[in-house]
C-alpha cells in the first residue's frame, strides 16, 4: 500500500439504529452484513456506506471494492447520484492507495466523465488529482506541478473552491519536496483561504492541507502559526466528529486524523524545546494508534525518535530507529530504509560511537551516489517526455538515414522558429494592448509600435529564412550527392561533404539554441544567489570558449589592471556568456583591425568594469539602443538573427548589472559591462 495521505470524500448520511446488548459481541461490519438482506431504500445505501468505511479501516484491498461495488449498483438502482458519485470516487482512491495502477487508469476516463455528466465537480477534480499525485509520488515533478497547474485553471473556470484547493495543495508540496518552504507555505496557505472563503465543509480536504502546511511552517520556524493551525485542525476534526454521529456515520476513521494533528503538535513542541509538552501530544497519538497499520505507527516512531534525541535518551532513540527500520524494510520503502540509517548514524554520532557511524556513512555514500544517479536519469527522462523534439530527433538519427534525419531536423526547426515567433507577436501585441487601455492618448505611438512589429516580423522571418535555407540547401545538396545511386565520390569528397553536412546541422543548432536561450532568459528574474569566482580567471574561460586568437589581419588582446585574486560575487554562466557573445560579435564584424578585452574597477563604489573594443564597422550613435533589441540586425548579410546583444543585456541585468556601447569611442566599437563588486 502507498505510504501516502489520500483524500477521502465521506457522504454525511442518516443514522442506523444502535445495535442492541445482544449484539454486542458481534462486529460492526458483521451487523451491518446480518441486516443488508432486510433492508432496502435509503437505509441499505446507508448501511452500505458504513460497511464500507469499517473495511476501510480494516486495511483490506478486497473487502472495500467488494463493498463499494454492492454501494455502486444499488446506488444506480435508486437512481441516487451522489451515493453513486461518492462509491466511484471510493473506488478510484482505494486502487490509488494499493498502487492498482492498471485499474486505476482503465477507470479513470470513464469516471470523470460520469463526474462531469452528472456536476459532481468536487469528486472530478479529486480523481483528476489523484492522476497529478502519481506522478508527484513517482518523482516527476515538473509533469505534477504542470498537471496540478491544469487543475487549478479549470478550476477557477468553474468557479470550484474544492478542485482549486487541490491543485494549491498538489503545487505546496511540489515545492516542499523541492526543498522551496516558503512558496509551498504560500501554496498551503492559499488552499486553505480557499476554503475558508468559500465556507467549505470538505473536513477532510482541511485535514489533509493542515498536515503538509504544518510541516512546511516547522521548517520554517513559524511555530506560532503552527500553534494556531493545530487549534483549528482540532476544531474542524471535533466538528466532522459529531456531524457523523449525527447523522450515523461511524467515528472510528477520525482516530488517524487526530493522531496525525497530535504528531504535528508533538513536532512544533518538541522543536522549541518544550518536550514535556511534546510527551504528553504523543502519549495522545500513541494511544490512537495501537493496533493501527505500520504506516500510522511508523509516522509515530519517527517522531518520538526525535522526542528522544532532544531529550539525549540516545539508547531509547535507537530502539525507535531499529523499528522504524524494520517497518520500513516490510514495506518495501528502500527510501525510508536510507533516511533511517542517516538517522541513526546521526544518534551514533552523537552518543561518541564515532567508528559505527562512520561505516553507515559510507555505506550510504554509495547508496546516495546510486539514488542520485537514478533521481538525474528520472529527471532527463521526464524533461525528454515535456520537449519531445530532442528525443523525435535522436530516435529519427537512429533509424533512419542520413538524409531523412536532415529532412526531420527542418521541419523541427521551422516549427519551433515558428513558435518563438508567434510567441513574441503576441507578447507583442498583449503590451500594446495594454497600454491602449491604459492610456487611450497614446493610440498614435501604439499603432506605430504595432508597425514597428509588423516590420520586425517581416524582417525575422525573411533573416531565419536566409539563415536556415542555406545551410539546408548544403545538408540536402551533400545529402544526395551521398546517397543517390550512380554518382561516384573519392574517399576525399565524401569527408568533406560529410564535413559540410556536419557544420549546417551545427549553424542550424546554434541559431536554435540562441533563440531558445532568449526566451528561457526572458522568462527569469534577476540571480539571487552567486558564487565567488576570480575576475581573471572568468575572462581567460571566456576566451578559450569563444575561440578567439589573434591571426595575420586581426590582432587580439586581453588586458586586466586586476590581480589574480581579485575575486567577484556573480553567476559563472552568466558573466561568461555574456563575453563570449560580444567576442563573437567582435569577430564577426572585424575584418581588420584590433580587438581587445580589458577589465578595471573602481575602489568606492566597488564596480567591475569590463570593456571589449574593436576597429570594426562603426555602429551609428542614433543606433546604440536599438542594437540591443530582440532581432534587429543592422548589417542583413552578417550571419545571425540579431538576438546575440539582447540576450547579453537581459544576462547582464540578471546578475545585477548593465551593458552599454559607448558613443565616444571614434575608432571603432566599445561595448562597456559594470558589474557591482
Amino acid at each position: 500500500m502507498k505510504t501516502r495521505y489520500t483524500i477521502i470524500y465521506i457522504l454525511l448520511s442518516a443514522a442506523l439504529l444502535l445495535p442492541s446488548a445482544a449484539q454486542s459481541k458481534i462486529s460492526p461490519a458483521d451487523r451491518i452484513r446480518q441486516s443488508l438482506p432486510n433492508l432496502k431504500g435509503e437505509e441499505k445505501l446507508k448501511a452500505l456506506v458504513n460497511l464500507y468505511e469499517l473495511t476501510y479501516e480494516n486495511d483490506n484491498e478486497q473487502e472495500q471494492i467488494g463493498c463499494l461495488t454492492a454501494l455502486i449498483d444499488e446506488a444506480r438502482k435508486q437512481g441516487d447520484i451522489e451515493k453513486e458519485s461518492y462509491g466511484r470516487i471510493s473506488r478510484l482512491c482505494t486502487y490509488y492507495n494499493y498502487d492498482r495502477d492498471d485499474k486505476l487508469n482503465q477507470l479513470m476516463p470513464g469516471e470523470m466523465a460520469f463526474f462531469a455528466d452528472h456536476n459532481q465537480w468536487k469528486d472530478y477534480y479529486h480523481a483528476w488529482s489523484l492522476k497529478a499525485n502519481n506522478y508527484f509520488f513517482s518523482g516527476e515533478y515538473y509533469t505534477a506541478l504542470r498537471e496540478a497547474e491544469k487543475i487549478f485553471t479549470d478550476a477557477k473556470k468553474r468557479g470550484s473552491s474544492e478542485g482549486i484547493s487541490l491543485a494549491l495543495s498538489i503545487m505546496g508540496q511540489v515545492y516542499f519536496i523541492m526543498k522551496d518552504n516558503h512558496q509551498a507555505c504560500k501554496n498551503f496557505k492559499a488552499a486553505v483561504n480557499r476554503l475558508i472563503e468559500n465556507n467549505s465543509k470538505s473536513y477532510s480536504a482541511f485535514c489533509n492541507l493542515y498536515y503538509s502546511y504544518c510541516f512546511a511552517l516547522t521548517s520554517l520556524g513559524n511555530y506560532q502559526e503552527v500553534d494556531r493551525i493545530t487549534k483549528d485542525w482540532l476544531y474542524r476534526i471535533d466538528l466532522w466528529k459529531k456531524d457523523r454521529q449525527q447523522k450515523g456515520l461511524e467515528t472510528s476513521s477520525l482516530d488517524s486524523r487526530y493522531l496525525y494533528c497530535y504528531l504535528a503538535m508533538a513536532q512544533n513542541e518538541i522543536t522549541k524545546k518544550n518536550l514535556d509538552k511534546a510527551d504528553s501530544y504523543l502519549k495522545e497519538a500513541e494511544d490512537m494508534g495501537r493496533g493501527q497499520s505500520g504506516i500510522i505507527r511508523g509516522s509515530i516512531l519517527s517522531v518520538r525518535e526525535t522526542y528522544y534525541r532532544e531529550r539525549k535518551d540516545y539508547n531509547k532513540a535507537l530502539e525507535m530507529n531499529n523499528e522504524s527500520h524494520a517497518l520500513a524494510k516490510k514495506f518495501g520503502d528502500s527510501l525510508g530504509v536510507i533516511n533511517i540509517q542517516v538517522s541513526r548514524a546521526a544518534i551514533l554520532m552523537e552518543m561518541g560511537r564515532k567508528d559505527e557511524a562512520a561505516v553507515i556513512y559510507a555505506h550510504l555514500i554509495d547508496l546516495k551516489d546510486s539514488i542520485n544517479s537514478a533521481d538525474n536519469r528520472r529527471l532527463l527522462n521526464e524533461m525528454n517526455a515535456l520537449f519531445h523534439a530532442d528525443y523525435q530527433i535522436n530516435e529519427a538519427r537512429n533509424e533512419m538515414g542520413q538524409r531523412k534525419i536532415s529532412i526531420m531536423a527542418a521541419i523541427i526547426a521551422f516549427a519551433i522558429i515558428t513558435i518563438v515567433v508567434l510567441v513574441y507577436l503576441i507578447r507583442a501585441r498583449y503590451r500594446m494592448i495594454r497600454q491602449l487601455e491604459s492610456n487611450t492618448q497614446q493610440l498614435v505611438v501604439a499603432k506605430e509600435r504595432a508597425m514597428e512589429s509588423a516590420k520586425m516580423k517581416e524582417s525575422f522571418i525573411h533573416s531565419m529564412s536566409h539563415e536556415i535555407r542555406t545551410p539546408l540547401n548544403i545538408i540536402n545538396g551533400f545529402t544526395q550527392a551521398i546517397t543517390l545511386p550512380g554518382i561516384s565520390l573519392s574517399e576525399e569528397e565524401r569527408q568533406d561533404a560529410m564535413k559540410r553536412i556536419s557544420d549546417a546541422t551545427h549553424n542550424i543548432t546554434v541559431i536554435l539554441d540562441n533563440l531558445l536561450e532568449l526566451s528561457k532568459q526572458e522568462s527569469l528574474g534577476e540571480i539571487k544567489k552567486k558564487q565567488t569566482l576570480y575576475c581573471n580567471d572568468l575572462c581567460q574561460q571566456a576566451i578559450a570558449m569563444s575561440g578567439i586568437r589573434s591571426t595575420e589581419k586581426v590582432k587580439f588582446e586581453f588586458n586586466s589592471t586586476l590581480d589574480d585574486m581579485q575575486t567577484i560575487k556573480t553567476d559563472r554562466d552568466c558573466f561568461v556568456k555574456i563575453v563570449v557573445e560580444l567576442l563573437h560579435n567582435a569577430q564577426k564584424f572585424t575584418e581588420e583591425g584590433t580587438i581587445s578585452l580589458s577589465l578595471s574597477r573602481n575602489m568606492q563604489p566597488a564596480i567591475l568594469y569590463l570593456t571589449i573594443e574593436n576597429t570594426g564597422t562603426i555602429i551609428p550613435s542614433n543606433e546604440k539602443d536599438r542594437i540591443f533589441e530582440t532581432f534587429v540586425k543592422l548589417d542583413a548579410f552578417k550571419e545571425g538573427v540579431g538576438v546575440g546583444l539582447s540576450m547579453c543585456r537581459l544576462l547582464a541585468k540578471r546578475i545585477g548589472g548593465s551593458i552599454r556601447l559607448d558613443p565616444t569611442y571614434k575608432e571603432g566599437n566599445r561595448f562597456m559591462l559594470t558589474l557591482p563588486m
